[in-house]
């Protein structure tokens, strides 16, 4: 229940992080609506998480993660979206324009490691969409 909880307050400060930055989320090419749907994004932690309490299997969602597994160690919350991608953890949260290659959020201090754990699920998506593509008969579960 303490990851639950846990992880309903990381969504709960990505909102209030958005909420406080006014006019910079607009000014940095991010729309509320934008907003909004990175946090739906970030839910996708249930699908897992439900699953395993019910003891079925979750393969199929290999880009969910079980937050009551004794596995889950770093809560986060990443998300992408046209041109970008963010990066939140107990540390902060940064947005990175891909296209512009540059930061265009950072709360609140600037961390390299958020943009580079960022990139790397992104990468690792792609990678995973790619098997997926190579081999349609392929689940997501056993593409890698």
């Amino acid at each position: 229940m303490k990851k639950i909880i846990a992880m309903l307050l990381a969504v709960m400060t990505i909102v209030s992080l958005f909420a406080g930055c006014g006019a910079a989320a607009p000014a940095a090419g991010i729309s509320e609506e934008e907003v909004k749907g990175m946090i739906a994004k970030a839910m996708k932690e249930f699908a897992a998480t439900l699953l395993a309490q019910m003891e079925l299997p979750h393969d199929d969602f290999p880009w969910s993660r079980n937050v009551m597994s004794p596995h889950y160690s770093y809560p986060f919350a990443y998300s992408s979206f046209p041109g970008g991608i963010l990066f939140a953890d107990s540390t902060g949260m940064s947005v990175y324009d891909i296209t512009g290659e540059k930061s265009i959020l950072e709360r609140p201090a600037p961390a390299p490691q958020r943009i580079n754990r960022a990139k790397a699920i992104l990468q690792s998506s792609y990678d995973r969409l790619d098997a997926m593509n190579s081999n349609p008969t392929t689940s997501p579960a056993t593409a890698q």
